[in-house]
C-alpha cells in the first residue's frame, strides 16, 4: 500500500481519557450535549482526538460539523465557521461575510457581525431540528475572534440544546475570546483533555503497526522489525507521534530531517518559490510569488505545480503546504537577513497588486525597523491596519500601533496621533499598566516643547486624561485625581473638553468618597454643560447629584436629578454611555418603588441594545438583577442575570459581574441550593480580582459568604464577614446599613457579642 494511501494507526494510550469521551459521545447521542475541550502542544494528537469523536459509534447518527482555523486566516471575521458551515453553498451568509470582510464602516461592520452571528446560529438551530448536533472546531488558537465569540454563545446552549462542542487548541497563541471560551467551558464541567506525550511502548506499538502496513525495508530488502523502524526516528519525529493521523505521513519520510534531504534536491529557483511560499502564507498568488521569489511568472506556475504533484504543496497558488512541518522546515531555513528581505519584497509586492493594510501587516512588521528607510511609511501602514482591526480585532490592532508608535522618529508630525491612538487602544483592550505608561511617555514628550504653544496644551490635555482613564479602570481612582486637576488647569477656557474633564473629576470624586467636592464640580458641570448644550457632561453632573442625594438619603433630590440626566439622554443617546437608568433604578428602588425601577432598568438595557451599548446594557442588567433579588421578584432577576451574562461573555469580559454573580447566588441560597451559592461566591470573588472590576457587588457577596458561614455553623466567622460589610457601607453609603443590620444583630448576638449587636441595632434606628 502506498504511504500516503495508508489509515491511520490503531488509537492506543489515554485510556483514562477515551474513557470520559466514551461518556460524553454517549452524553450527546442521547440528547443531552457538553463540551469537550483538548489543549496540548503540536503534534500531539489533537486532531487525532477529534477525528476518534467525530467516528465514534454513538455519534453515526448524529449531525457533525468538522472545520480548522487557518493560521493564516487569524483575523479573517467568521474563517472557522466559514469551514464549518461550508459557506460557499449559502447564498445568503456567504454575501454578509463576505459584506463584513471588506466594510471600512467600522459601525456598520459591527452591524454586520451581529447580523451574521444570528444567521450562524439560525443555522445550527435549522440543524437541531434533526435532532442533536456535533460541532467540532480544531486548531483554535488560530481563531478569529468573532468565530471564537459565536462558538462561545453555542457552548452556552450545547447542555440546553443538545449539542456537543469539542474543541481543540495548541496552548498558545491565546486571544482573550479564546481564553475566556475555555475558563467558560471549564467553568460550566467540560472535559478538560491536556494532552501529554504518548508512552515508550505505545509508540512502539504503533510504530510495528505502521511498519507491518508499509512493508518498509531496508538495503538489503528486509522487512525492518519495529524497534528499527522506532529507533530511525529522531526524537522531534517521536514528539509528533502522539496519536497524530500523519503518523504514517511522518514515518513515510516526512520527518524534520527527511524534509531536510527532500529539499536539498531542489534547485535554486524551486527553493526560491518554495521559501517565497511560505512567507506569503494565506496571500500567496502565483503572480506575487513570483515577484518575492525573482523568478519569472511562468517558471513560477511550473514550479508550483510541480511542487502540488511531488505532494509537498496542497494547490497551486502556493497558499497551503501539504503538510505544516514542510513550511516550518522552509521558514527554519531562511537566515534572518534572508527572511526580512522576502517579508519586504512581500510588501512591495502585495502593495503593487493593490492589497491593502491588513494584508500586509505582518510584512511589515517582520521586515521593518525604526532605522529602515521606510520606517514613516510602514508606520502609516500599520496605523490604517489598526483602523481596520479595531473592532474585529482590538488586541491585534493595539500590537500594531504599538510598532508604529516605535518607529517613527522625534519629528514625525503623526508621531503624537500615533502614541494617543495606541493608548486608547490599550485601554479598551484591558492593557491599563502599558496605557498608563504610555501616557506618561506622551507627557513626558509635551514637557519638552514650548508649554505655551496650543498644540502641546492640547496634548497635554488629552494624555492627561487619558492617564485619568487608565487608572480610573485600574481601580486607583485617587491616582487620576492630579491628572485631571491638571488637565483641567491647562484647559481653563469655557469649553466642551473642559465641560467632560469636570464630568469626570465628579465621579471620581464621588468614588473617593470626597462629597463636598464632588457636589461643587458636579454643580459646575451642570452649569457649564447648560452654557455649552453638551448633553453628555451635563448627564454626568446630573447623575452625580442623584448619587450624592441618595446616600443623603433625600430621595425626591435624587430623582429630580436622575430625571434631569434621562431627560439629556432622550436628546442626545450619547448620554446612556454613562448608564442613567442605572443611577435612577437605584434611586426609586431606595424610595420602595421597585416596580417603577424595573420598568425604568428594562426600558434603559433595551434603549442601550438599540444604540449598539452592550457593556452598558450589561450595567442596566446586573442592577435590574439586584433589584430583582432584592425584592423577590426572581424571575426578573434570574433572566435579567443571565442577559448580563451573556453580554458580559461576548464582550469578553467579566469585570462588571460581581453584582449579579451575588444576586443569583443569594437566590440560589433561600432556594435552598447551597452548592450553588458556594460557586456563585467563588466566581464573584474570581470577578473582584480582575482589572476594573465593579467594587460596589463586594459588599453584597461577602453578605452572602457571612449567611454560607452562619450555615455551616460558623457564627463567629459570618459575624467578622458581615461587620466587615457594615463598616464599609457605613462610611461610604449609611443607608445600605439597614439591608445588613438585622442579620448582622443576629449573628453578634450568635456569636456571644451582645454589646456589638446592641451598638449596630442603635445606630440603625438612628
Amino acid at each position: 500500500m502506498p504511504l500516503g494511501q495508508l489509515p491511520p494507526p490503531t488509537y492506543r494510550g489515554r485510556a483514562s481519557v477515551r474513557d470520559a469521551l466514551e461518556q460524553w459521545t454517549d452524553e450527546v447521542a442521547a440528547g443531552r450535549g457538553g463540551l469537550v475541550v483538548v489543549e496540548g502542544v503540536a503534534g500531539l494528537g489533537k486532531s487525532r482526538l477529534l477525528a476518534e469523536l467525530a467516528a465514534a459509534r454513538a455519534l453515526v447518527e448524529v449531525t457533525r460539523l468538522s472545520g480548522v482555523a487557518d493560521r493564516f486566516d487569524v483575523d479573517r471575521p467568521f474563517g472557522l465557521w466559514r469551514d464549518l458551515l461550508d459557506v460557499r453553498r449559502d447564498g445568503e451568509l456567504r454575501a454578509a461575510v463576505d459584506r463584513v470582510e471588506t466594510s471600512a464602516d467600522a459601525g456598520a461592520g459591527d452591524e454586520l457581525r451581529y447580523r451574521i452571528q444570528d444567521l450562524v446560529l439560525d443555522r445550527v438551530d435549522d440543524l437541531l431540528q434533526h435532532g442533536p448536533l456535533v460541532v467540532l472546531a480544531d486548531d483554535l488558537q488560530w481563531a478569529d475572534a468573532a468565530s471564537v465569540l459565536t462558538l462561545a454563545v453555542v457552548a452556552r446552549r450545547a447542555r440546553a440544546d443538545g449539542i456537543g462542542l469539542a474543541v481543540a487548541m495548541r496552548p498558545q497563541p491565546r486571544r482573550p475570546e479564546l481564553a475566556h471560551l475555555v475558563a467558560q467551558a471549564v467553568h460550566a464541567g467540560c472535559v478538560h483533555v491536556a494532552l501529554e506525550p504518548l508512552s515508550p511502548d505505545d509508540v512502539r506499538e504503533i510504530a510495528a503497526e505502521v511498519a507491518g502496513w508499509a512493508g518498509r525495508s531496508d538495503a538489503a530488502g528486509t522487512v525492518r522489525p519495529a524497534e528499527a523502524v522506532a529507533a530511525a526516528l529522531s526524537p522531534e519525529d517521536l514528539a509528533r507521534i502522539g496519536g497524530n493521523p500523519y503518523l504514517a505521513v511522518v514515518l513515510g519520510g516526512w520527518g524534520r530531517s527527511s524534509v531536510l534531504d527532500r529539499l536539498d534536491v531542489h534547485d535554486g529557483p524551486t527553493l526560491a518559490v518554495l521559501r517565497a511560499a511560505a512567507v506569503l502564507g494565506h496571500s500567496a498568488t502565483p503572480e506575487v510569488v513570483a515577484d518575492v521569489a525573482d523568478v519569472d511568472r511562468a517558471s513560477a506556475q511550473e514550479i508550483l505545480s510541480r511542487l502540488v504533484v511531488d505532494g509537498i504543496l496542497s494547490e497551486p497558488s502556493g497558499r497551503a503546504f501539504h503538510h505544516e512541518l514542510v513550511r516550518d522546515v522552509v521558514l527554519d531555513g531562511i537566515d534572518g537577513r534572508a527572511r526580512v528581505a522576502l517579508e519586504r519584497r512581500a510588501v512591495d509586492a502585495l502593495v503593487a497588486g493593490g492589497a491593502g493594510p491588513v494584508t500586509v501587516r505582518r510584512h511589515v512588521v517582520a521586515s521593518t525597523s525604526a532605522d529602515a528607510p521606510t520606517a514613516s511609511a510602514d508606520a502609516a501602514l500599520l496605523r490604517s491596519a489598526a483602523a481596520e482591526l479595531r473592532t474585529t480585532s482590538p488586541v491585534e490592532a493595539a500590537d500594531l500601533l504599538v510598532v508604529a508608535d516605535g518607529l517613527l522618529p522625534a519629528d514625525d508630525p503623526t508621531r503624537d496621533a500615533v502614541l494617543r491612538e495606541r493608548v486608547e487602544a490599550e485601554l479598551r483592550v484591558g492593557r491599563l499598566a502599558d496605557a498608563a505608561a504610555g501616557a506618561a511617555v506622551g507627557l513626558a514628550r509635551a514637557d519638552d516643547g514650548d508649554r505655551d504653544a496650543p498644540d502641546v496644551r492640547r496634548r497635554q490635555v488629552a494624555f492627561h486624561r487619558l492617564a485619568a482613564e487608565a487608572l480610573q479602570l485600574d481601580g486607583n481612582r485617587v491616582a487620576a485625581l492630579p491628572h485631571l486637576r491638571a488637565a483641567l488647569a491647562i484647559e481653563s477656557e469655557p469649553t466642551r473638553v473642559r465641560a467632560g474633564l469636570l464630568a469626570s473629576l465628579a465621579a471620581t470624586q464621588l468614588w473617593t468618597i470626597d462629597v463636598r467636592a464632588a457636589q461643587a464640580t458636579a454643580a459646575e458641570t451642570i452649569a457649564l454643560a447648560d452654557e455649552l448644550g453638551d448633553a453628555a457632561a451635563g448627564a454626568g453632573g446630573w447623575l452625580v447629584q442623584c448619587r450624592l442625594a441618595a446616600l443623603r438619603g433625600d430621595i425626591a433630590r435624587s430623582l429630580h436629578c436622575g430625571d434631569r440626566a434621562l431627560a439629556l439622554a432622550a436628546a442626545d443617546p450619547a448620554v446612556l454611555r454613562q448608564a442613567p437608568g442605572v443611577y435612577v433604578g437605584l434611586a426609586l428602588l431606595n424610595s420602595d418603588r421597585p416596580d417603577q425601577a424595573i420598568d425604568l432598568l428594562q426600558r434603559g438595557a433595551r434603549a442601550c441594545e438599540e444604540v449598539g451599548l452592550p457593556a452598558e446594557e450589561a450595567q442596566h442588567q446586573s442592577i435590574l438583577a439586584l433589584v430583582g433579588w432584592m425584592t423577590g421578584r426572581w424571575d426578573v432577576a434570574r433572566t435579567a442575570g443571565a442577559a448580563a451574562r451573556t453580554i458580559n461573555e461576548d464582550l469578553g469580559s467579566r469585570a462588571g459581574m460581581p453584582t449579579v454573580e451575588a444576586s443569583l447566588g443569594w437566590i440560589d441560597f433561600l432556594a435552598g441550593d447551597v452548592d450553588a451559592a458556594r460557586a456563585a461566591v467563588a466566581q464573584a470573588h474570581v470577578d473582584l480580582a480582575l482589572p476594573g472590576a465593579d467594587g460596589g457587588g463586594l459588599p453584597y457577596v461577602l453578605w452572602l459568604e457571612a449567611r454560607l458561614a452562619e450555615h455551616d455553623g460558623d457564627p463567629d466567622q459570618g459575624a467578622a464577614l458581615l461587620g466587615s460589610v457594615w463598616e464599609l457601607a457605613h462610611e461610604v453609603v449609611p443607608a445600605a446599613t439597614v439591608w445588613f443590620a438585622a442579620d448582622l444583630v443576629r449573628l453578634r448576638l450568635a456569636a456571644g457579642d451582645v454589646a456589638g449587636a446592641d451598638a449596630v441595632a442603635r445606630l440603625t434606628v438612628t
